[in-house]
């Protein structure tokens, strides 16, 4: 038989879980909020909560001097594909790997933007985020707007001149998108990005004039190399663009301890496509073709 304080405990806890259900909040949400904490910490980056409608987007940042540019981190999906049938939806990742990259960045000006609903919710209290308007919105005007307001509010608050931009999993279409979309973006990485070449298509001119690098993992099963491949075959053939095998990456692992190796790699330099001298091409004399009573061109 347990002891009356350690039954009074066990009761207390299940209390308290059973209040959390209610109030239709993931248990595992503090833990993962915590890791977060824990990764952002050693790397002085201080979490931030931006209002972007309709979300509230959580940001981790450490802004060391004005008027410079700042490296930007835009986090993958988290768990938001294995909620889709769950009553609590929280797709905010156990391992964020993009929080992960930034924290081992030395920028003098970073900072890290989650995705919406991952650490936080939605700006107007009454409303809940659901996992089929994360998927469906993912790419949406709405969301893109939300961003451009995340970033805009960034750029007035740190007096920032541009941005250099590192997309991972699903987040590399967003960076993407986001710097092809506004003129302060002035490079774009990504780390084993999940290409929607559907969203990307509207942007492939724009794409093709910024320098880019992009890493894909050996061993990464769920974003396989079909992905950069389809990417590179929308932006097509040019000097803007690198590519990188880590072939014992996978998914979520073995890019944390390079990271700061491969950053020193320089981005390409685009060059200007050079026009081709137009020659006229000489056109032969018609030939006649005999035929009875007239004659054929």
């Amino acid at each position: 038989m347990p002891s009356s304080k350690k039954l009074l405990s066990l009761l207390l806890i299940s209390g308290s879980l059973l209040s959390l259900s209610a109030c239709g909040i993931d248990s595992q949400t503090p833990y993962r909020h915590a890791v977060a904490d824990r990764l952002s910490a050693p790397a002085w980056m201080m979490e931030r909560q931006i209002p972007a409608h309709p979300f509230e987007l959580t940001a981790f940042e450490r802004m060391h001097e004005r008027s410079l540019p700042a490296t930007l981190y835009i986090e993958g999906d988290g768990l938001a594909d294995l909620l889709e049938n769950t009553v609590f939806f929280d797709p905010s990742p156990k391992n964020p790997v993009a929080l992960h990259l930034a924290a081992r960045d030395k920028s003098t000006n970073l900072a890290y933007i989650a995705r919406p609903c991952q650490y936080s919710d939605m700006l107007d209290e009454e409303e809940n985020c659901q996992a089929e308007d994360f998927h469906k919105t993912m790419f949406s005007e709405e969301t893109l707007a939300a961003y451009n307001e995340a970033l805009d509010n960034m750029k007035t608050r740190y007096t920032l001149t541009e941005f250099n931009i590192v997309g991972y999993d699903s987040g590399a279409t967003l960076a993407a998108i986001l710097a092809a979309s506004r003129d302060d973006v002035v490079s774009l990485r990504t780390v084993n990005g999940e290409f929607d070449i559907n969203a990307l298509t509207p942007y492939q001119y724009s794409l093709s004039s910024i320098p880019q690098h992009h890493f894909t993992g050996g061993q990464d099963y769920e974003n396989k190399p079909i992905e950069i491949q389809s990417y590179l075959q929308l932006i097509g053939d040019n000097s803007c663009i690198e590519t990188t095998f880590i072939q014992e990456a996978t998914h979520d692992e073995g890019y944390v301890n390079k990271w700061p190796a491969l950053l020193k790699d320089k981005l390409p330099q685009c060059t200007e496509t050079q026009a081709h001298e137009f020659i006229p091409i000489a056109m032969p004399e018609p030939i006649y073709y005999p035929s009875v009573g007239r004659e054929m061109k």
